[in-house]
């Protein structure tokens, strides 16, 4: 079992406003078996939404400016059966949440997760792996999610070859959000030194964010990337990735080359 506490204050400055955050989450989980977990939480937090970037905001962002407070409680369940949480090279990992907001703001979110690793080739002593992983996720939110809770992909974490949040319906200028999310990946990994301490990636990802059940604007990018391993900073690698889309919609956001340390995507 488990029990955890946190609390936040963050100012964001995203494409079209800035948001300042106060607020703290109450988590408690449990391991049922060796592989399956659950866990539920209580997010609290107050809003705080200005600077919009055009004068005359869309619906979304009009009503999300000033003050808010936002209260929801989460569970999910998950399917583990990796052999590393770091770098695993086999096993995969699954996951559903379902999150209900209630309050000042009602709307329901699920969002279901799922990685899968193989080890396509090692040396005889188990070293030197090549890893090919999968990964695909499906999300909806209601259409009464406020505008800082919508949907938005871009950078590491979700869509490289985008700038963060760079993926998204606009209207009137500004990034929106959505209320589905498709989004999927396919990656390569081959070590290039013999203490495997830097590694090579290709990759693909792939998906979109839009504002019904649809695959319409479909994006996909393509790329290379380099894993680091510094061995004072533990197993977690630095992750550099240069990636270029070959789909996208006109209003799209692109970046080139993405930074991160930890490759948990």
């Amino acid at each position: 079992n488990s029990l955890g506490v946190s609390g936040f204050y963050f100012n964001r400055y995203y494409l079209n406003w800035t948001e300042q955050r106060l607020g703290g989450r109450l988590r408690v989980g449990r391991q049922f078996t060796q592989q399956w977990s659950g866990s539920a939480s209580l997010r609290l937090e107050n809003v705080d939404v200005f600077n919009p970037s055009v004068a005359n905001p869309p619906p979304l962002l009009k009503e999300a400016l000033g003050s808010s407070f936002l209260s929801t409680g989460l569970f999910s369940i998950a399917h583990d059966t990796r052999d590393s949480p770091f770098m695993p090279s086999q096993g995969h990992h699954a996951e559903v949440t379902f999150e209900q907001a209630f309050g000042e703001f009602k709307y329901s979110r699920v969002d279901a997760e799922a990685r899968q690793y193989f080890t396509t080739y090692q040396r005889a002593d188990g070293g030197g792996k090549h890893i090919l992983s999968m990964r695909g996720e499906v999300a909806w939110t209601g259409s009464d999610t406020p505008i800082f809770e919508r949907f938005y992909a871009g950078g590491f974490q979700s869509f490289r070859g985008f700038y963060f949040r760079g993926v998204s319906p606009v209207q009137n200028g500004v990034y929106v959000g959505g209320d589905w999310m498709v989004l999927g990946s396919i990656e390569y990994q081959v070590p290039v030194l013999a203490n495997e301490m830097v590694k090579v990636v290709t990759f693909s990802d792939f998906g979109t964010v839009t504002d019904k059940a649809s695959l319409s604007d479909f994006r996909i990018s393509v790329g290379a990337g380099l894993r680091v391993t510094v061995p004072m900073m533990g197993p977690t690698p630095i992750a550099l990735d240069w990636a270029v889309p070959l789909a996208k919609d006109p209003t799209d956001k692109t970046q080139l080359f993405s930074f991160y340390i930890g490759v948990n995507r």
